[in-house]
């Protein structure tokens, strides 16, 4: 009787069959770690040798221990999305956009590197379109929305990081003004597919044409105040000092 039991347990009706068997939802690719970070890490391949490196020393060079810590790959992963280094195997490489970049140290060239490497992920590429020149809502509103809408394929356990780091890139990339809205993007963006990415397991769109930068704005973006939503320092400019005299002197 016992083993009776025991067989219909594991074949009958009470053991899951093969068919029911579901693999774990993912979240689409997107980056996990900001823009920032990632080009930190493509900066400490540059300046190794920026092509061809062993990737262990970029690891150490960017403060971990090997190649094989999970923050190191997760890292690597979100620079690949970026477009900031391509893979070989195990040697990993500085793109030659962002070679250039580098060499030339030169802030507005930064700047639209940064812009348009913020366009290169699906999901940041998406977002940038959904909300331009719009406001962005509380980071809080942003996150239910990338895991309320389908579109953007984003699990609810992902999405409140996917929407942190998307402000973090966004300010670091001075995409968005004093008032939290995303600047206007260039009219014409060519598409390319990028098929060499072996960590982010997906071809991504990229921009061939550079976005105007605004040289007369000056502003420092602040991605979150105490209470977590995204605030701004508004920038002290196109005002004037007018002296006026007193009676007393």
């Amino acid at each position: 009787m016992t083993n009776v039991r025991q067989d219909k347990q594991v074949n009958g009706n009470s053991a899951r069959p093969p068919a029911l068997q579901t693999s774990r939802r993912r979240s689409a690719a997107h980056p996990r770690s900001s823009l920032q970070q990632a080009e930190k890490l493509a900066k400490a391949a540059f300046d190794i040798g920026a092509r061809n490196c062993d990737q262990d020393k970029v690891a150490q060079a960017a403060g971990y221990k090997s190649a094989n810590n999970g923050s190191y790959i997760t890292l690597r992963a979100t620079a690949s999305q970026f477009g900031l280094i391509t893979l070989d195997g195990s040697l990993l490489s500085v793109s030659e956009d962002w070679i250039k970049v580098f060499s030339e140290d030169n802030p507005p060239v930064y700047r639209t590197a940064r812009q348009k490497a913020m366009r290169r992920p699906d999901l940041y590429r998406q977002l940038l379109e959904d909300y331009s020149e719009r406001q962005l809502p509380a980071v809080e509103k942003l996150a239910q929305q990338l895991y309320i809408n389908q579109k953007y394929g984003i699990l609810r356990d992902a999405a409140q990081v996917a929407a942190e780091v998307f402000y973090e890139s966004a300010a670091y990339a001075e995409m968005l003004n004093e008032q939290g809205y995303i600047k206007p993007l260039d009219s014409t963006v060519d598409a390319a597919v990028d098929t060499d990415d072996s960590d982010r397991e997906e071809s991504t769109d990229y921009l061939k044409r550079e976005q105007r930068t605004e040289s007369s704005t000056k502003q420092e973006v602040n991605i979150h105040d105490p209470a977590g939503s995204p605030t701004s320092q508004v920038a002290l400019v196109g005002l004037h000092k007018f002296e006026i005299p007193l009676l007393n002197g």
